[in-house]
């Protein structure tokens, strides 16, 4: 089936994204990431064919799969630089196949609707969080791809009578690798039990039998990602092992009121670097999706004398300490009022999000003969951020908050974007001239993001 047609504007939109991110990952020093430092090690130990320990990296907790190829690079004689230049190559096709897998999803959601599948790719191409996620060297690229993948022959198989037991293999192995991509995945399996739970049958008794083939996709999952959870149990004593100590338990208390409630209006849209706002989720979590909040894709530094970069809390300690000197070049300060305009305009995209994940939610509670796809989009992004909120609850830093990142919830970014879009194709139904106006707002806000989809920590060669 041909998802695009060569030249139509869903196709360009398609090689625009990839054309960016490759300018990404070829430019874009592997080094340099959310403890790049801790991914870079968990390469060389896998290289040697065993698991990572908590002496070899901080990433100890992570599963192997992303890492397997650099590894085999590795262990082959690469160096680690190259190694880890294939991993951000590896991201890149991840991209690629998670595009295509979105245009699928969306022929599911309007069967041959050109204009769903152009926004669903707008959209997202013009979140700097999607490229600075797929230019670094860690887990959460593969499992996007993963997760989508999973979505779409979920929304497949319910829609085959009868269901075909090949499709719920197919989506055991997608969610076993997932887990084995990223502990991320685990949020997903509730949203698809939840979603067959709420299809369309005469009563709960045949709504309890649409889960019974996904016992099948689980087992197959379990069988398949269960041993390195287990492996974490034997050598740390804990499934859910993590690089810090958890709270004694899951309670709303362990966070200030500030993470919750605070909005970081001094500074959101006027200097949204760290360390404003700290350990504020929204506005932390808005400032990484919209722009680099923790300084690792375009807000950089760099000494002049040895070409040595500087990022996240390393730039920051530097700018306290030596924020003066002549030998530090950094982008800090001009860049900030540039990222305060671009996430003051990326409130109107942000919106079209938001609400088409809520129209997507209330759609599980229409009566209807069939339950429309965007019910699980928005179920997996809902599951999504429970679980990744939880996770902050239950492993905070009262300081910093530095665990609120958007990279963490990358695999619901597509989704997003396909619900923002078939909220606007809606709007166009009802009002051609409402349409046309966010159109022209949505163009305003992609070229005022536009320098934010580039690196600026160009490594040697």
């Amino acid at each position: 089936m041909r998802l695009v047609k060569h030249g139509s504007p869903p196709f360009l939109v398609l090689l625009l994204v990839q054309a960016i991110l490759l300018t990404n990952v070829l430019v874009h020093d592997p080094s340099i990431g959310y403890d790049g430092g801790e991914h870079l090690r968990y390469i060389e130990a896998l290289s040697k064919l065993r698991l990572p320990s908590r002496d070899d990296t901080g990433e100890f907790f992570s599963p192997p799969l992303p890492y397997a190829v650099p590894a085999l690079l590795r262990a082959a004689g690469l160096s680690i630089r190259w190694a880890a230049k294939a991993g951000q190559l590896i991201n890149l096709a991840c991209s690629l196949g998670l595009c295509l897998c979105m245009l699928k999803i969306c022929d599911l959601v309007r069967p041959k609707c050109a204009r769903l599948r152009f926004w669903s790719l707008a959209l997202l191409a013009i979140v700097p969080a999607y490229y600075k996620s797929f230019s670094m060297v860690r887990g959460e690229p593969l499992l996007s791809l993963l997760i989508a993948d999973a979505v779409f022959l979920t929304l497949r198989a319910y829609r085959t009578n009868p269901c075909r037991a090949r499709d719920f293999v197919s989506i055991g192995v997608l969610l076993g690798l997932a887990v084995l991509a990223r502990q991320w995945a685990f949020f997903v399996f509730p949203a698809i039990a939840f979603f067959a739970l709420f299809l369309p049958a005469p009563n709960w008794k045949a709504r309890l039998l649409n889960l019974k083939p996904l016992f099948l996709s689980f087992s197959i999952a379990a069988a398949i990602g269960s041993w390195f959870y287990v492996s974490l149990e034997m050598r740390y004593g804990r499934l859910t092992s993590f690089n810090r100590l958890p709270a004694v338990r899951l309670s709303i208390a362990n966070q200030p009121r500030e993470f919750y409630v605070g909005l970081g209006l001094g500074a959101l849209f006027s200097d949204p670097i760290r360390p404003a706002f700290p350990n504020e989720f929204i506005p932390i979590f808005y400032s990484e999706f919209w722009g680099d909040y923790e300084c690792y894709f375009v807000v950089y530094g760099k000494d002049r004398r040895n070409g040595q970069f500087y990022s996240g809390s390393d730039l920051e300690q530097v700018l306290k300490e030596h924020g003066s000197a002549t030998w530090l070049e950094t982008n800090r300060f001009r860049i900030a009022p540039f990222l305060g305009y671009a996430q003051t305009v990326a409130l109107l995209p942000s919106v079209l999000f938001t609400m088409g994940f809520a129209f997507g939610i209330a759609s599980l509670f229409r009566e209807q003969s069939n339950q429309p796809a965007t019910a699980l989009l928005a179920l997996v992004t809902l599951a999504s951020f429970l679980g990744y909120f939880a996770f902050l609850i239950l492993y905070p830093n009262l300081g910093k908050g530095d665990t609120i990142k958007a990279t963490y919830m990358l695999q619901v970014f597509p989704l997003l974007a396909v619900l923002g879009a078939d909220l606007l194709v809606s709007v166009r139904d009802r009002s051609s001239v409402s349409y046309h106006l966010l159109a022209a707002l949505l163009a305003v806000s992609a070229a005022l993001n536009a320098p934010l989809l580039f690196t600026r920590y160009v490594g040697p060669p």
